[in-house]
């Protein structure tokens, strides 16, 4: 599975760079991504693990923001109370965000 997962990452980072949307500093920099240790060792929630879940998350969080930037004034919040908020209205779990 990891044999075929960095196989896949290689084809896509290969054909943004084919298409010109990223140079070959950026490709030669995506070729081999780096993730802290324990977001690899860390368990992948249930609710996001099939592609038709996690599109749902992202649907669900774009909504919210579409929501969110719809204001009459400025507003002044920190991280936490966004996350606090979008886990309130949207009902997404906030360690689904991680991933």
């Amino acid at each position: 599975d990891a044999g075929r997962l960095q196989e896949e990452y290689r084809r896509l980072v290969e054909g943004l760079q084919q298409a010109g949307q990223i140079d070959a500093q950026v490709a030669e920099r995506l070729q081999s991504p780096v993730l802290p240790d324990d977001l690899v060792n860390e368990v992948i929630p249930g609710n996001i693990r099939r592609a038709e879940h996690f599109i749902a998350l992202l649907k669900r969080v774009v909504t919210f923001l579409k929501r969110y930037l719809l204001v009459d004034k400025a507003q002044c919040e920190g991280p936490l109370s966004i996350v606090h908020k979008l886990e309130e209205d949207a009902g997404v779990d906030g360690k689904s965000l991680k991933f």
